[in-house]
Parts: C-alpha cells; structure tokens; sequence
C-alpha cells in the first residue's frame, strides 16, 4: 500500500495539462476491480475527460478509496 501510495504521488506531479484526453470508462477500467468499490454512472453516454487515461485514474482512485475509508459501499458520478 505505501508503494502505490508513493507511485500515485510521484504520477500526481504529470497532473499539468498535456492536452490529452480520455473517458470515464477508459480511466475506470485501469483501476484494479479488487481495489475500488462498486461505482454507478449515471450519464447519457460514456463521459470526456481531458486529462490522461492514467492521471484520470490516479484521481478516480483517490476519491473511491476516501469514500470506502468513510464508509461508502457505492460510488456514483452523475453527468
């Protein structure tokens, strides 16, 4: 866990805009599935993001592993 911990810190610094982009659906599908909860999308199709596949995950991870630290056995992002 300190590993990934000091992984994601070191990717955090690439967070500059590259004009790269990418979709909710891509950026999940790297999460590790044992590793987050379960997550609804609520939206009319698959999301943009402009961001990397990689740095949109490193966001997506942190935000699901503070809800399951406070509780949460669901996530939903709603568009």
């Amino acid at each position: 866990l300190l590993v990934r911990r000091l992984l994601d810190l070191a990717r955090a610094e690439n967070l500059a805009p590259s004009g790269e982009s990418t979709s909710l659906g891509a950026a999940l599908a790297l999460l590790p599935a044992e590793d987050r909860l379960a997550v609804r999308v609520e939206a009319g199709g698959d999301i943009g993001l402009r961001m990397s596949a990689e740095n949109a995950a490193i966001v997506l991870a942190n935000l699901i592993d503070n809800s399951a630290r406070h509780g949460a056995t669901l996530v939903s992002i709603t568009a």
